[in-house]
């Protein structure tokens, strides 16, 4: 294909980028809902913390704790002092010398933030109950939650009465974990693990998301051009391949800038946001930032190098421009905008499908068909950025990834240039198989 094909598409570019973002509701879109983003991912920092501040402290302040059975009483005191600042504020009293029924009838006449802890032996088991009075403020759940704390204590002096030594006691405590490995397979850590499940999806749906979002804009601004008469003008002065390289390239940037925009402006908005709910909750521990640095120690540093980041964005946009062009294709064959949407459903199947594919593959596919699915320029898009940085493939292997997205991206544009094209002189006519293949063929 001679260069002069393409001449004058930076024209196209330029005009299209000026004419989409001169409207207020580019920019009332783009910066409110960036905006929008910071504030709620600030706020939700702080709602949190607030929200978990107040699950924190129960309600119950004193127990009295009625032991029948048979053990000496049970130091439950320890519970505020073992790190659960949930609990720090019970106090316990051990009652002696009195039946249950006289218990509940003293805890009925104190605070209603008082409870009564009945433990006894029966002929299978030992029983804890929790008795609550009814005119107690004390809610169910928060029983069940001092219940809970309560037991492991217990249990412990039980053990102790018995007359096992703690190194005993510890060790019959501790709890049993299985697992499953093959001969010859390094094990993976936690923070591997989780970051092979969670990455490749992150990726596969920012993707996924900016198509759903796009895709339909810009086959819609190819119908409108054709319905308005606009494409005969374009075409005396400009040549099809021009005019669909600058037009989808042009909204193909302005997508990945909105995009850019928007989740740089949420990270802000959850960094700044977590700062200041660290200085008004000193105790909070946000459960993202646990999980990323959990990733970052468990997780093999190399992976997450310079220039696999910068690749797996490289694949990552040429991925968004190379389903644009299908779009754009899309919206070249469609004669009508009332056949927009019916063009945006066979637009979306094959979509959803690379989806699909790139995530659900790696994970029960086996190595062959992921292989296929990283090289396939259908699906590259959706495996690839994660795979780069995770670590999965290497630069060389993203470089031959990429170059064959990039070539298939180019023939993509020459035939929506051709279809293009061609559509002149079947403006008005049903489009047919048969009618696509000789635009194609036609020079």
């Amino acid at each position: 294909m001679e260069r002069k094909n393409f001449s004058g598409w930076q024209d196209v570019f330029s005009f299209t980028i000026k004419q989409t973002t001169k409207g207020k509701a580019f920019k009332i879109a783009t910066f409110f809902l960036a905006l929008l983003l910071f504030a709620i991912l600030f706020m939700v920092n702080i709602l949190t913390a607030a929200f978990s501040d107040k699950e924190k402290v129960s309600p119950i302040t004193i127990v009295h704790v009625l032991d029948e059975s048979g053990f000496s009483p049970t130091d439950f005191s320890a519970i505020g002092l073992n790190g659960n600042s949930a609990f720090s504020k019970v106090s316990f009293v051990n009652i002696e010398g009195k039946t249950i029924d006289e218990a509940k009838n003293d805890i009925a006449k104190g605070s209603n933030t008082e409870v009564l802890l009945h433990i006894k032996k029966t002929d299978e088991s030992y029983s804890m109950s929790l008795i609550i009075p009814s005119q107690s403020s004390i809610k169910n759940k928060d029983g069940q939650k001092l219940l809970k704390q309560l037991v492991p204590y217990f249990e412990w002096n039980k053990l102790t009465q018995v007359g096992l030594t703690e190194a005993q006691m510890v060790s019959i405590n501790m709890p049993i974990t299985t697992k499953l490995t093959t001969a010859g397979e390094e094990e993976e850590t936690i923070g591997e693990m989780l970051i092979k499940m969670l990455a490749p999806m992150m990726f596969a749906i920012i993707l996924y998301m900016m198509l759903l979002l796009y895709g339909q804009s810009i086959c819609k601004s190819i119908i409108m051009e054709k319905t308005s008469k606009l494409m005969e003008l374009l075409l005396t002065s400009v040549r099809p391949y021009s005019i669909i390289t600058g037009k989808i390239l042009a909204m193909t940037c302005l997508a990945i800038f909105q995009f850019i925009l928007w989740i740089g402006s949420g990270v802000v908005g959850f960094i700044v946001g977590n700062y200041v709910t660290k200085q008004m909750y000193p105790e909070y521990n946000n459960t993202i930032s646990s999980l990323l640095n959990l990733i970052r120690e468990n997780t093999n540093a190399s992976a997450f190098s310079l220039s696999s980041i910068i690749l797996a964005v490289l694949t990552l946009s040429l991925g968004f421009l190379f389903w644009s062009v299908i779009a754009g294709m899309v919206g070249a064959v469609l004669n009508k905008a009332e056949d927009l949407q019916q063009g945006m459903g066979l637009y979306l199947i094959p979509v959803l499908l690379s989806f699909f594919a790139a995530y659900f593959v790696p994970l029960h596919g086996g190595v062959i068909l992921t292989n296929i699915v990283r090289y396939v320029p259908f699906t590259v898009p959706f495996i690839m950025p994660a795979d780069l940085i995770i670590g999965n493939v290497g630069i060389i292997q993203g470089c031959i990834s990429l170059a064959i997205l990039l070539v298939t991206t180019i023939i993509f544009i020459l035939l929506t240039g051709k279809i293009y094209k061609g559509m002149v002189l079947f403006t008005g006519n049903k489009i047919t198989p048969k009618n696509l293949l000789y635009m194609l063929r036609t020079k």
